[in-house]
């Protein structure tokens, strides 16, 4: 079977193509399901600009603290919040919405750096 793709007719598609933002390891893709490709276009212009390309390093250091954790044979959960854990410490990312008021940004990376020393200690 051979697919078709009609960018400007979606009707007679059997696929859409996202409009994909990449940044090394990070791939981000948008779609509107090919209801409005140029839509898509703008949010990923716009995301462009707000995922910089500072992501690239981003992703390649929270897999090396991945990698590491995982072959000290942390249990997933343990991985999970060693990364969430960086992410807030970085500031990264803004809190979820309608997340309740965290600890002030140096206690949460104090918290971050004692929990991966220990990790390192292998626990």
């Amino acid at each position: 079977r051979t697919l078709v793709h009609v960018e400007d007719r979606p009707e007679l598609s059997d696929v859409t193509m996202p409009s994909l933002l990449r940044r090394g390891g990070l791939l981000v893709a948008v779609s509107t399901g090919g209801r409005s490709p140029t839509l898509a276009a703008r949010l990923r212009r716009f995301l462009e600009d707000v995922l910089g390309e500072e992501w690239a390093e981003r992703v390649e250091r929270i897999a090396a603290l991945r990698d590491a954790l995982r072959a000290r044979g942390l249990a997933p959960p343990e991985v999970r919040r060693a990364c969430e854990a960086l992410i807030e410490a970085e500031g990264w990312l803004p809190p979820p919405a309608g997340a309740p008021v965290r600890e002030p940004a140096v206690e949460r990376l104090r918290r971050a750096v004692a929990f991966a020393a220990a990790a390192a200690r292998g626990r």
